[in-house]
């Protein structure tokens, strides 16, 4: 089955050098990730510094 994943690495790991964003989205056209100085947008004034979108 392509719609299910039984990892437990998905989200973002970070270290000292990177930082990696792992997801699972077999049925998506596009991902957009929101990169935060701290918090989120919700959060009020999260410092929003880039946005990124991937073609799939």
């Amino acid at each position: 089955d392509k719609t299910a994943y039984s990892g437990s690495d998905l989200g973002a790991v970070w270290s000292e050098d990177s930082t990696t964003f792992k997801v699972w989205a077999p049925k998506a056209a596009t991902v957009k990730l929101n990169l935060y100085e701290h918090g989120s947008d919700e959060e009020g004034d999260g410092g929003s510094i880039a946005t990124k979108t991937m073609e799939l």
